[in-house]
């Protein structure tokens, strides 16, 4: 979903960390059309969604807010905006309704900063998004599979690839882990696909005794890989917390 001068757009364009529709295209293509206009708020979310966009909609002079961390049911998403976008207002959610009153009455002060670059953009090919975002990393792109670029800015670690996939680092470890929880299950599924396979066979073979009892321990071979990949499954680690630490200043500074 974007926002353009009078317009709600709805396309079908590259997820962002996953999603789409994503909050921090949303933000960016706000802070574009809108700048100083702009009102961005980040409430409570997992991961690390929304910092970006965040910082694109102080970049062009709006106002960026975001719910205290601390009362927030999942505290990731503010607390990640908190310190990677240093927001002007830091609130408890009863406190943002009327914030919001006061700026749209035109009360509220907003800030400009220098202009953000819309990285949101589609490149043409390899060579203008090399030439633009700098050299590839040794990643892939889980929406495409084609090389992923840092464009880490602020301290918020960011990738992207040239057809406008875009991934904070939290997100790319939580792609990473369900491709590979995924390939493991396929692998379960050959396995156990296999050891049926031997055993069908193996009954209309029975009057070859060796045949038969070949194709019984291929069968149980299978499964017990199967259970070994089940296992590996059952103890795949979960992705980090990636918030900073609550002592850090960046969290301590509470604007008003």
């Amino acid at each position: 979903m974007l926002l353009e001068t009078g317009t709600v757009r709805v396309i079908r364009g590259p997820r962002e960390n996953g999603h789409r529709p994503a909050v921090d295209t949303l933000f960016r293509s706000a802070a574009n059309s809108y700048g100083r206009r702009v009102l961005g708020v980040v409430l409570s979310g997992t991961l690390d969604d929304g910092s970006a966009g965040l910082r694109a909609v102080k970049a062009a002079g709006g106002l960026a807010v975001v719910q205290d961390p601390d009362e927030a049911i999942y505290r990731d998403m503010p607390a990640n905006a908190l310190s990677y976008a240093e927001p002007h207002h830091c609130l408890p959610i009863a406190e943002i309704g009327s914030l919001i009153a006061e700026v749209a009455r035109g009360e509220g002060p907003v800030l400009r900063e220098e202009s953000m670059e819309d990285t949101h953009r589609e490149y043409d090919s390899i060579e203008q998004a090399t030439a633009d975002l700098g050299p590839p990393t040794a990643l892939t792109c889980p929406g495409c599979g084609g090389a992923l670029w840092d464009v880490t800015e602020g301290g918020l670690v960011r990738f992207r690839c040239h057809v406008g996939h875009s991934y904070s680092a939290g997100s790319v470890l939580t792609q990473q882990a369900d491709d590979l929880e995924r390939s493991l299950w396929t692998a379960v599924r050959a396995l156990q696909e296999r050891a049926t396979m031997s055993r069908r066979v193996a009954r209309r073979m029975a009057a070859a005794s060796h045949s038969t009892r070949r194709l019984e321990d291929q069968a149980r071979r299978a499964e017990a890989d199967a259970d070994r990949i089940r296992a590996v499954i059952a103890h795949l680690e979960t992705v980090p917390e990636l918030s900073v630490d609550a002592d850090e200043p960046a969290q301590q500074a509470r604007l008003t």
